[in-house]
């Protein structure tokens, strides 16, 4: 019986790395097809196992150097249609096909879909429509200029539409998808892992720094912009320094910044400091040296940020739309708190700062155990269809 009978599709590198390994070592790849850096390869013995088409990249990279956004909504679908046709140039069809649905790969979707091949679309994010709504009724509650409609969305339905089976990382996610009128049935919810191999007992310690003296330490590590509610964080800080003058905290937001927000953030007067980017080989260290992660995302499909603060051993607090919320709702629901409700997060965070949050000790999975569920889809899939 043939084993190598899935292809994985996917227009960038995305979270594929951290189980990649996995599906190879159990025998299920035939090939994967992404685009990154030039010098970008996958710890696979067999080189042919897997291609990376990096042009595009370059092309993308070089346009947001010299131009930034200007006219990226009509020159981009030029940089992936590249991608599109270089792997096109390499398409051999496998039984199984997965592909990341992030607009970009419609054509190929197609392509295995009349070749007989079975189609898999992974969707990373909440229906596009829904997720327009919320950051459309963001950006105009904060009065930002109105972002350009991603021309990817209706592409991104199109490919969920032609799939076999919708992959989605969390309950939220799905549910999302459910409310545009997907079949529940052809949903399979598989979470992201939070450790790099084999999942782990997570038995968080009390927060045992009692010293009034000591200051507060919480991180947040997102892109800053509308949809990751770091204003939302800022304005819960205000509050408890408001109303718990002796209490010390200092915030640190990591990430890219949309100007416009990040002058909006600024206006509150809460200071914070800020960090643009974290090398990914230094996080768990770096985010070792906190108290507290907070992601106050609109939404969120399942950020794999929230994984690696788990793993760096620090209690984690999430919105309910952000999909590691399935993860963390298990070990204190308490720490899942309503997206844009400043006044419910800084409850918490005081709560954690005041030890009066039990962390449930929970098996927590990792990226290997998500790569064996995700072939017992596959293999499902090959006999099924």
């Amino acid at each position: 019986m043939e084993t190598k009978i899935l292809n994985i599709f996917v227009c960038g590198k995305f979270h594929y790395h951290k189980y990649v390994q996995s599906i190879y070592e159990i025998g299920t790849l035939n090939k994967i097809f992404f685009s990154h850096k030039i010098n970008q390869t996958l710890e696979l013995t067999d080189k042919n196992s897997y291609t990376n088409f990096y042009l595009k990249e370059y092309l993308l990279n070089a346009h947001l150097r010299i131009f930034g956004n200007f006219g990226i909504h009509i020159i981009l679908p030029i940089y992936q249609n590249i991608w599109i046709k270089q792997v096109q140039s390499k398409l051999d069809v496998a039984k199984v096909n997965l592909f990341l649905a992030h607009g970009t790969c419609l054509e190929l979707m197609q392509e295995c879909k009349n070749k007989g091949g079975i189609i898999i679309a992974e969707v990373v994010n909440a229906h596009p429509q829904v997720l327009d709504k919320i950051l459309t009724e963001e950006y105009i509650r904060l009065n930002l200029p109105y972002r350009i409609r991603n021309y990817l969305d209706e592409r991104i339905i199109k490919e969920v539409n032609l799939a076999d089976i919708v992959l989605a990382p969390s309950k939220s996610v799905a549910e999302s998808y459910i409310s545009k009128g997907i079949p529940e049935s052809k949903i399979k919810i598989i979470n992201y892992g939070c450790f790099p191999n084999k999942g782990k007992e997570l038995s968080l310690p009390a927060w045992s720094k009692n010293d009034q003296n000591h200051t507060f330490q919480i991180l947040c590590v997102a892109s800053i912009n509308p949809r990751k509610g770091q204003i939302h964080l800022l304005k819960a800080i205000k509050h408890i320094k408001q109303h718990n003058q002796n209490i010390k905290i200092e915030i640190t937001l990591v990430g890219s910044k949309n100007k416009d927000y990040f002058k909006k953030i600024t206006e509150l007067n809460v200071k914070f400091n800020y960090i643009s980017h974290i090398e990914n080989k230094n996080m768990s260290t770096f985010m070792a040296n906190y108290d507290l992660f907070v992601l106050p995302s609109l939404e969120d499909g399942f950020a794999v940020v929230v994984g690696e603060a788990l793993s760096a051993g620090i209690p984690v607090i999430v919105t309910s739309t952000t999909g590691s919320s399935d993860i963390i709702e298990k070990i204190n629901p308490k720490l899942v708190v309503p997206p844009g409700n400043f006044e419910e997060l800084a409850k918490i965070i005081l709560n954690v700062i005041r030890n009066e949050i039990v962390y449930n000790p929970v098996y927590i999975e990792g990226w290997s155990e998500y790569a064996h569920q995700l072939n017992e889809e596959i293999l499902m899939l090959n006999c099924n269809i």
